[in-house]
């Protein structure tokens, strides 16, 4: 069984003084990897941990590796710890692995990872043998979704999705040497490459600050990295500052929001490499990915094979022909069956055998091309606007370094569309929006508000809604 734990063990069996995590600041082998994690396990047992409880995590990404190998070892379930989840523990935490003590949760439920605590583990004794999971299709892991349109949903996650799911995803834009995420270890990208480490018995180079990450993959000749847009943006910024060639660098893949042409064109001058992305889903995997870049930012790809791929009529479900637009639904034999503790978004999502991820798309010649989220569509004096299409214009503009768009509601709750943005230091913002009113016409931004910065989650997606409460007006009493 390919669990966190098993790769590990086997890894210290074959390879045991081979790197198996790297930061800027830790090193270690599989072998002491291995060690560490089975003594913090004695301690996770000690303390009362059995099978199937579910461990909170918020620590830095060296100890979240470290500690999903010793969870794994007392076939227990890891989820990644939010404010959300301190709220409203609906899905049953038991445990909380942080780097302080929470407030208002009993110590005695809290292993606190800090220097006191490695102290200690110098001189505990591994005697247990590691439990094992009943089968492969047990949780190992809670993914949580990245709440964009709602309330993040958890999603459970057997051994054999992670496996699956991380071979699934990393082989496909990697290349047989090092490779790198620049997300954290803690949902999506970040623990495929953490896992995919392990199958291959390669080290682990651990996400941390943009100029670091170019210094690794400098001195660990890195061929093929991914990233949010986000985190592809700061990195181009550091290859800019530092001025580090990597020539050995062959494949940037970005996933969880769509990429901007200023950004894939800076990349392509820095590294002289196109930029891949994907369309995917924790609950079903990858649905169709490009390995260069597009200039259509609706185009997602090629459709995987992975899963089955359908359009329908949104509220017929009835199947439409290639080329219109629908809800599109996925389903495949091993995905995801509904979201824990939560009914009614399980309901809502899970229909008949299908996943409905919320999204509207066409399928063209095999081709998946995204239109927005029927929750994310823009009222605005009768006119439907998909904010994902101005997003483009106005981030086509050379004087704007980022921007997003929103529904800013009036006095009397009436929507139009307005778009925050970041401009260059020396742009001419009249001139951006004159522009812009003469491409989009009827469905450019009513309104634009300058930031300094554009609000995202940790998966790197734009929160719209966060714009939305901040800039529209109050309701008149």
């Amino acid at each position: 069984m390919m669990s966190t734990y098993n790769l590990v063990r086997m890894a210290a069996e074959s390879v045991p003084k081979d790197l198996a995590i790297v930061s800027p600041t830790s090193r270690l082998t599989f072998e002491q990897l291995e060690r560490v994690a089975s003594q913090i396990a004695q301690v996770l047992r000690r303390r009362g941990v059995v099978p199937g409880d579910i461990i909170a995590v918020n620590l830095s990404a060296v100890w979240r590796c470290i500690l999903s190998v010793a969870v794994s070892h007392e076939a227990a379930i890891t989820v990644p710890l939010s404010s959300a989840l301190l709220t409203d523990n609906y899905i049953g935490i038991k445990w909380y692995a942080v780097d302080k003590p929470i407030p208002g949760i009993p110590l005695e439920q809290q292993f606190v990872i800090d220097k006191e605590m490695m102290n200690r583990l110098k001189s505990v004794a591994v005697t247990a043998a590691p439990r094992a999971f009943a089968s492969p299709d047990s949780v190992c892991r809670i993914a949580m979704s990245s709440g964009t349109t709602g309330i993040p949903k958890a999603i459970p996650l057997t051994v054999q999705h992670s496996h699956d799911r991380a071979l699934e995803s990393v082989n496909r834009w990697s290349t047989d040497g090092p490779f790198m995420s620049f997300m954290v270890p803690k949902n999506g990208a970040g623990c495929h490459a953490w896992h995919v480490s392990l199958v291959r018995q390669e080290k682990y180079l651990v996400p941390t600050d943009a100029v670091n990450n170019v210094k690794m993959l400098e001195a660990h000749g890195v061929e093929a990295v991914i990233g949010s847009p986000s985190h592809l943006s700061v990195f181009a910024r550091a290859l800019t500052v530092s001025g580090t060639r990597l020539p050995k660098l062959s494949v940037i893949q970005s996933g969880g929001s769509r990429l901007t042409h200023a950004l894939v064109n800076e990349l392509r001058e820095l590294t002289g490499l196109e930029v891949g992305n994907a369309y995917s889903s924790t609950e079903l995997g990858t649905v169709a990915y490009r390995m260069g870049h597009s200039d259509d930012p609706s185009y997602m790809g090629t459709l995987a094979g992975y899963a089955e791929t359908q359009i329908v009529d949104p509220v017929t479900d009835e199947p439409l022909p290639d080329g219109e637009f629908g809800a599109i639904r996925l389903r495949r034999p091993d995905m995801v069956t509904g979201y824990l503790n939560n009914p009614d978004a399980t309901a809502a999502h899970f229909r008949d055998g299908w996943f409905y991820p919320g999204d509207v798309a066409r399928i063209v010649d095999n081709g998946l091309f995204l239109g927005a989220r029927e929750s994310e569509v823009i009222n605005a004096s009768g006119f439907k606007v998909d904010p994902n299409v101005v997003d483009a214009t106005v981030l086509a503009q050379p004087d704007i370094l980022d921007a997003a768009t929103f529904a800013y509601s009036d006095e009397l709750g009436l929507d139009s569309v307005a778009v925050a943005f970041v401009l260059k230091p020396d742009g001419d913002a009249d001139a951006v929006w004159e522009t812009v009113s003469r491409t989009l016409g009827n469905r450019a931004p009513a309104h634009t508000f300058p930031v300094e910065f554009i609000p995202r989650n940790e998966w790197g997606k734009v929160s719209r809604r966060d714009l939305s409460e901040q800039f529209s007006a109050k309701p008149k009493a």
